[in-house]
Parts: C-alpha cells; sequence; structure tokens
C-alpha cells in the first residue's frame, strides 16, 4: 500500500515523491479521486509537502496528486482542513522557479480559495 509505504518512511524524500506520482496515477476519474482521498492520499500528499519543504521534486509531485484529488469536492475539504491551503502557498514562495510548482499550486489556491475562503 503506497500510503503506508509514505507513513513508513516520512524522511525518505525519493519515498515520498515517488509516493505523490503513484496516489496521482491512480486518480483520473471521480471515483477513484474520491477512492484515494478516502485512503488518507490528502493527508500523506499534505504531510509530505510538510516533511520536504524544501525539496523541489516532493513539492512538483505532491502537488500534482493534491492537484488531482482537488477535482472532487470531498477532498477539497479535506485540502483546506488538513492546512493544504498553506502548505500550497509555501511551496509557492520556496520554489519561485519551479515551473511546474507555480503553475499548479497557483491553480490550487485559487480553487480552494473560491470553495472556503
Amino acid at each position: 500500500d503506497v500510503i503506508k509505504g509514505m507513513a513508513a518512511h516520512p524522511t525518505s524524500q525519493l519515498v515520498q515523491y515517488k509516493g505523490c506520482a503513484v496516489l496521482a496515477n491512480f486518480a483520473h476519474n471521480i471515483l477513484e479521486q474520491q477512492q484515494v482521498g478516502s485512503a488518507g492520499g490528502v493527508k500523506a500528499s499534505i504531510r509530505a509537502m510538510q516533511l520536504h519543504a524544501d525539496d523541489k521534486d516532493v513539492q512538483d509531485y505532491c502537488m500534482g496528486t493534491l492537484y488531482n484529488l482537488a477535482r472532487a469536492y470531498e477532498n477539497r475539504e479535506k485540502i483546506a482542513a488538513e492546512g493544504g491551503i498553506q502548505v500550497i502557498k509555501q511551496a509557492l514562495v520556496m520554489h519561485p522557479d519551479a515551473s511546474t510548482v507555480q503553475r499548479v499550486g497557483k491553480n490550487l489556491v485559487e480553487t480552494l480559495s473560491r470553495d472556503f475562503d
């Protein structure tokens, strides 16, 4: 289980960004997005971003996971409840030259702010 692996190896940047990459790939339609969110994918992605705030790859892949998951409203609620908006904003500040982090992060903040600000 990907989420269990991420929880078992929180200090490994490789496990965290590869785990988020797998979760993003599992979340291509609404049913999959709901399943990944219910299994703890939102929490795992945000935790990885918090633990590895200085790692561009972790931020990039985990942001992509959150982007996919955020297409389901219940996952947007989870992202907001887990402090995801602040984590995403922090990534935007810490990685100004990471184009994917910037593009996806700004889109996520806009979407989440529309629902929860």
